[in-house]
């Protein structure tokens, strides 16, 4: 591909294309589905996770990988402080909240999947 790991004077630390293309979940390697060009010359690529043991797997979720201009890759662990603090469970109370949600939802799809679930009476 082209992509070097070799590090720019001035820069954060780089990574290199196999460790930056692997799954941020399960670390397999990212199956590349797209890019684009960013406005420093360099690209974004997109990669999804097709590993069926991941916990993306089956949604094939995608994750970025960024490509400077000279081929570099920015290392992808964070190397400053964050903008904003970590809010755990911002939108729900509590971890049982979330999972109580997440097991509603996932009947609904399966009640949806069957032969006239998705069908409402009035």
């Amino acid at each position: 591909m082209g992509l070097t790991p070799s590090s720019s004077e001035g820069k954060a630390p780089v990574a290199s294309w196999d460790e930056a293309s692997r799954c941020p979940r399960c670390f397999a390697s990212g199956k590349e589905v797209g890019k684009q060009k960013d406005g420093g010359g360099g690209k974004v690529i997109i990669l999804e996770c097709h590993n069926d043991e991941c916990a993306w797997g089956e949604t094939h979720e995608r994750f970025l990988v960024q490509v400077r201009a000279d081929g570099t890759i920015p290392d992808p662990e964070p190397t400053g402080q964050k903008a904003f603090p970590a809010q755990d469970n911002a939108v729900f109370g509590s971890n049982d909240d979330f999972e109580q949600v997440r097991e509603a939802l996932r009947a609904s799809n399966q009640q949806m999947e069957r032969p006239g679930g998705g069908e409402t009476s009035r």
